[in-house]
């Protein structure tokens, strides 16, 4: 009896160390399940095309493939000669003054008058015929003035309506980046068909748009720091997670998650092939 108390013993230690065993197996393979690679390709953080807002003929172009470029830069001008030749005339419309001068000296004599005559007719000296006329006269003068400063007004504002129609045909470029394609060169036409022109793409960084399946999502966060492989070029760097998808993809079962790496050395090339190391010590990073 003592003995079968014995392998009992024995038989529930060994029972045990199975189990505690079983557990570690189950914590390694959670944790090799909880680490995965997503490939991937690294592409510029932002990428823009710039197109003309109307049909028209590429007149000047600035740069070329390569080039870097700031917000606000000019990038291309379409053809506006005819603009030019209306905004012309538009400035010499706005800078005269004759029109408004002369409005303006009529209505000042005729309201002398009536003031004169108003006077005049306190004393008796005039007739209410004539200072009735008088007034009519500089009310009509009133008119006019006030005609000849919204012409005047009028003129301004065409000058203006005609610089903004020379400016929207003025192509900018939208951020800092590098001309990545050039779409048209000078004196070729641009449709609404086609209205592309060239494309600006920012690259002092540059991210790695990734679909990560649910069960794996949740070992990263936003500001997590992940390691990246580049095979092509034999990098090694770091990204951090900018983006998660709030609502994953039903069909899939994956959510769209955005790593991003600095870039201002410019040593990575965009468009080479990544892989993203998500471990199980990510988690323990959050």
């Amino acid at each position: 009896m003592s003995g079968t108390g014995r392998y009992s013993r024995a038989e529930q230690a060994r029972q045990a160390v199975t189990a505690m065993m079983a557990c570690v197996g189950a914590l390694v393979l959670s944790a090799v399940s909880a680490a995965q690679t997503l490939e991937g390709f690294v592409e510029p953080y932002q990428e823009i095309e710039i197109a003309a807002p109307e049909p028209g003929v590429v007149d000047v172009l600035d740069v070329k493939e390569g080039q870097k470029v700031q917000a606000g830069q000019v990038l291309a001008l379409l053809d506006n000669r005819l603009l030019k030749a209306a905004l012309a005339v538009a400035e010499a419309r706005k800078a005269s003054t004759g029109g408004t001068d002369a409005a303006r000296a009529d209505w000042k004599r005729k309201k002398a008058l009536v003031e004169r005559l108003e006077a005049l007719q306190a004393s008796g000296s005039a007739r209410a015929e004539e200072v009735e006329a008088a007034r009519a006269d500089y009310e009509i003068a009133s008119a006019q003035l006030k005609s000849a400063r919204e012409r005047k007004h009028i003129s301004e504002l065409e000058y203006a309506r005609i610089q903004a129609q020379i400016e929207h045909r003025t192509l900018r470029s939208r951020i800092d980046g590098i001309v990545t394609e050039v779409y048209k060169d000078p004196g070729e036409l641009v449709t609404m068909a086609a209205p592309r022109v060239l494309r600006i793409s920012r690259l002092d960084k540059l991210r790695i748009v990734a679909h990560v399946v649910t069960s794996t999502v949740d070992l990263v966060s936003v500001g997590s720091a992940v390691p990246v492989k580049l095979p092509e070029s034999g990098l090694e760097v770091t990204a951090h997670v900018e983006y998660i998808a709030p609502v994953a993809d039903p069909k899939s079962g994956t959510v769209v998650v955005w790593f991003v790496l600095d870039n201002e050395s410019n040593r990575i090339r965009s468009g080479q092939r990544a892989a993203v190391q998500i471990q199980d010590y990510v988690l323990g990073s959050r």
